[in-house]
């Protein structure tokens, strides 16, 4: 399925996290069509149309779906507005649910701010809901911390949600911390924690990653600690990954092995469970392939090798002066043991 649009400007909403980093080379133009080939799910658009006067970015994104008749109609719109302020980036979004008769209801209210000084970087994000008679009430707030040294970067990510009494408090919260222990060397250590019901914290994951660097490769490993049904923490999954970048192509293994006693203790010798390769080549016209192939155990004969269950294949091609289009082809393995086409994504965009 192809549907050609042009629309004139646009962007992806970005968290407050992220917004101070929206720049002039976001394409001025984005229009995405998803077809689902394998009839589990319909069809589905996005406009995205951007207007920018100075330091405010007024974005407004649409999403369609077939009506009963088959005719793509909007069923969802959100407005965001960005404004910046030398370190300042406000960020406020609201989204509207568009009934078929054209009214609007407003779903969600999303506000953010993120500030910088020297080395740090603060951003709160505070969202609120519509309740079943039509009230906004807040409903969760993201505050984040972040602060770089030339040698290390620590962030502290907490996600405040409302109790039973509509009251907010802190629930989840991430942790993490890399440091460069050699000139190729980062050591990466990311926690997870959860408020039990004792209103303690407690640490439910732990991702240990190490890189280097050797030449044109890059290579990774990292280990996920997860508690047990027993409460003790205990290696999950391992995962390593080698990444290779020579002339315009890269190369990337990824092999996964997993506990397979998990949740009840930790096994002597994790399995291969997964396997992923993606490779990029550029094309002629400034574009790129990326062919990315996954390869996993079968559930009901786990002994048996690793065999590939999804292809993914993602084309980006010159159309005109400033103009790409983005195809993305999902094949998946079916009971007959063929790789089928079940999914289509085709996104078109302008340069500014």
């Amino acid at each position: 399925m192809r549907i050609v649009t042009l629309v004139l400007l646009g962007i992806a909403l970005s968290p407050a996290a992220e917004a101070g980093q929206q720049t002039a080379d976001r394409p001025a133009s984005r229009v995405v069509e998803r077809a689902d080939l394998s009839g589990g799910a319909s069809p589905w658009r996005l406009l995205q149309t951007t207007n920018q006067t100075g330091d405010r970015e007024t974005t407004t994104e649409t999403e369609h779906i077939p009506d009963t008749d088959g005719r793509m109609v909007p069923v969802r719109e959100t407005v965001i507005e960005v404004i910046k302020a030398g370190r300042v980036v406000r960020t406020s979004a609201e989204t509207f649910d568009l009934a078929m008769s054209g009214q609007r209801r407003l779903l969600e209210t999303r506000e953010s701010i993120e500030s910088s000084t020297d080395g740090r970087v603060q951003a709160t994000d505070t969202t609120w809901r519509s309740d079943v008679n039509g009230r906004l009430a807040i409903s969760e707030r993201v505050t984040e911390d972040t602060s770089v040294t030339p040698d290390a970067r620590r962030l502290e990510r907490t996600v405040h949600r409302t109790d039973l009494d509509g009251r907010l408090r802190p629930m989840e919260r991430t942790e993490h911390a890399e440091r460069q222990v050699a000139p190729q060397a980062v050591q990466a250590t990311t926690t997870e924690s959860q408020v039990d019901v004792n209103n303690r914290w407690q640490v439910i994951e732990i991702r240990n990653r190490d890189m280097r660097t050797t030449g044109v490769t890059e290579e990774a490993e990292e280990t996920i600690v997860q508690r047990d049904v027993n409460g003790s923490l205990s290696e999950r999954e391992r995962s390593v990954s080698r990444l290779t970048r020579e002339n315009g192509r890269e190369d990337l293994l990824i092999e996964t092995f997993t506990d397979g006693r998990y949740p009840f203790g930790s096994s002597i010798r994790p399995t291969l469970t997964s396997r992923i390769r993606r490779t990029t080549s550029p094309r002629a016209d400034g574009g790129r392939q990326v062919v990315e192939e996954v390869e996993e155990r079968s559930p009901v004969a786990p002994d048996d090798p690793l065999r590939m269950v999804r292809r993914i294949v993602e084309t980006a091609r010159r159309t005109g002066s400033g103009r790409w289009e983005t195809e993305r082809q999902v094949f998946v393995r079916d009971p007959n043991n063929r790789l089928v086409l079940t999914s289509s994504e085709t996104e078109e965009t302008t340069e500014r």
